[in-house]
């Protein structure tokens, strides 16, 4: 793996502890997080921003990867520029920031329902089929960053079966821990923040424990559980 642009975000860990401990209550759980999101396109259940194309950028051959993070060689990158790079014939760039909204009750701002993250694996998979590369990218706001990241690593760890490890070493150093955490829906004090790596250690385990596969998940279910009490399964029948 290439060790591509580091990251600074800007975030410091609270002194006293690692804010990449594994929180074992919050993290099993937060693949289904209980979490007010719509889509910003209505019913439509692909990721319309990634087919809308610039026409600054329309016909271009080539699409520059150089402010990217290189996550899986020549084929994978992540970015964060304020500016989206330009789609070319052989590089699809995916950007969700408008596609996707999250509602937060006050503060909270994630992370993404495992409903989001299932039809963006599923569009990541499907652009390898048309372009020999595809871009991530994502605003630098924190938010948008923070859920970006948790996107992309979920993506690693259900289509390309990569374990935390490996994902952290891609992004390079203490990227992940340097990531704002994601934070409850009250008003006063965060006092059990909720980070990424603790995110994706509960996508990992549910992967690990069948309670989630790429293949056996039901978006229109899934919606239909959220109309009806605001409610989503942490374990799948029961």
């Amino acid at each position: 793996m290439s060790s591509g642009v580091g990251f600074d975000t800007g975030y410091k860990a609270p002194a006293g502890g690692s804010v990449g401990a594994y929180k074992s209550k919050k993290s099993s759980a937060a693949y289904a997080r209980n979490s007010r999101q719509t889509a910003a396109y209505g019913d439509d259940r692909t990721l319309r921003a990634s087919k809308t194309t610039s026409n600054a950028g329309a016909g271009a051959e080539t699409t520059s990867t150089k402010d990217c993070k290189e996550l899986i060689t020549g084929k994978l990158y992540f970015s964060k520029a304020r500016s989206k790079p330009f789609d070319s014939q052989q590089c699809k760039v995916i950007n969700i920031d408008n596609a996707y909204l999250y509602e937060g009750y006050n503060s909270d701002f994630g992370p993404l329902t495992l409903n989001f993250v299932h039809k963006f694996v599923k569009e990541i998979d499907n652009m390898f089929g048309k372009y020999s590369k595809v871009i991530h990218h994502c605003s630098p706001s924190y938010k948008a960053e923070a859920n970006g990241t948790f996107l992309m690593g979920c993506y690693l760890i259900i289509s390309q079966k990569w374990s935390i490890k490996q994902i952290s070493e891609a992004f390079g150093g203490s990227y992940l821990n340097s990531l704002r955490p994601f934070r409850d829906a009250g008003v006063g004090p965060d006092d059990f923040p909720l980070t990424v790596i603790d995110c994706l250690k509960g996508m990992e385990r549910a992967v690990q424990l069948n309670w989630y596969s790429k293949g056996g998940f039901d978006c229109f279910e899934f919606e239909q559980m959220l109309k009806h009490g605001d409610l989503s399964w942490v374990v799948p029948d029961q």
